[in-house]
């Protein structure tokens, strides 16, 4: 338990570098911090940002995000191979004592998965029913993590056009005073402070926190797999099939075939071969009967027009000589 209240600084200490890169750059050119901190111009970019994350998700996602900001502070817990040695401890632990022993060290690692699984073996499910109800857990589970990336992904896409749209403002504002020269100097250092705020926040903060708040769900996900796998070992190892008898036993499938049912079946196998043997000769014999009429045809035509043609009557043709 202590472990989990363990704080890491890499990512505060990036994001200060970050900042502070900046800030040292603006102070190098001459500038001054004031300038660059514009509460009214953030309120304009970030506030139409949240807005639009609110209208496209729910606000239980949203607050889920921001919940979720606490891993980048907290030591990684869930990586896989750490989760590997806590279940090998697990597992000699209830070698030992039986499935119901390790209290202790089932809170420590807090897996909601592992839990239920070996509730479930203890209630005595069946290997199907646990695995799918297991994997239905880690399915949700997947899916709410890459939500919480995707919010912190939407608004860093937002804010790109959000500032696009605060850059139009600002200029239309400077256009429209032109001649008073501070208020000109206002528009534009709204225009140029908006495009600061909508480009340089989502690359510096909003799309690392999607991708190492992805990182951590995908970490986390994998746990609960070798979870769901130690569970299907366990209740493989506490069930083990049923021995074998001695004399071989044949399949289901084969046993409710009655014989009379396979001597039937070879019969009209053997029929059907009869038959299709029987037509074929068939065939052919037709065959060899079309081509002795089509031979004698041909010699008929050969002797008839070596013959000659014979007298032709004009008129309506009814004495030409016809071939039968």
């Amino acid at each position: 338990m202590m472990s989990r209240k363990l704080l890491t600084i890499t990512p505060l200490v990036g994001l200060t570098v970050a900042l502070g890169s900046v800030l040292l750059a603006n102070k190098l050119e001459g500038g001054h911090v004031n300038t660059l901190i514009q509460p009214n111009v953030a309120l304009a970019v970030f506030g139409r940002t949240l807005g639009a994350v609110l209208l496209q998700f729910r606000f239980k996602s949203v607050l889920g995000s921001v919940r979720a900001l606490k891993y980048l502070i907290q030591k990684n817990t869930h990586e896989p191979s750490i989760r590997l040695a806590q279940l090998q401890t697990l597992l000699r632990q209830m070698t030992r004592g039986g499935i119901q022993a390790p209290k202790a060290q089932l809170e420590e690692i807090a897996d909601p998965v592992l839990s239920k699984g070996i509730s479930m073996v203890a209630d005595g499910s069946s290997p199907w029913s646990i695995q799918h109800s297991l994997e239905a857990e880690i399915g949700i589970e997947r899916d709410e993590w890459r939500e919480k990336a995707q919010v912190w992904n939407s608004m860093g896409r937002y804010s790109l056009w959000v500032a696009l749209v605060g850059f139009i403002f600002g200029t239309i504002h400077a256009l429209s005073n032109l001649g008073t020269l501070s208020n000109t100097g206002k528009g534009i250092a709204f225009s140029v402070i908006s495009m600061l705020y909508g480009f340089g926040v989502p690359a510096l903060v909003f799309y690392p926190i999607a991708e190492k708040i992805k990182a951590v769900g995908e970490e986390i996900v994998k746990c609960k797999e070798l979870s769901l796998t130690f569970v299907l070992l366990m209740h493989e190892e506490m069930n083990p099939p049923a021995p074998e008898s001695g004399l071989a036993q044949a399949p289901p499938e084969q046993e409710q075939v009655p014989e009379r049912f396979k001597l039937s079946v070879t019969d009209d196998l053997r029929t059907l071969n009869e038959e299709i043997e029987c037509s074929v000769e068939n065939v052919n014999q037709n065959l060899t009967g079309i081509l002795e009429k089509m031979t004698n045809l041909a010699q008929r035509l050969e002797s008839t027009g070596q013959a000659g043609p014979g007298p032709q009557n004009e008129g309506d043709g009814s004495d030409r000589c016809t071939l039968v």
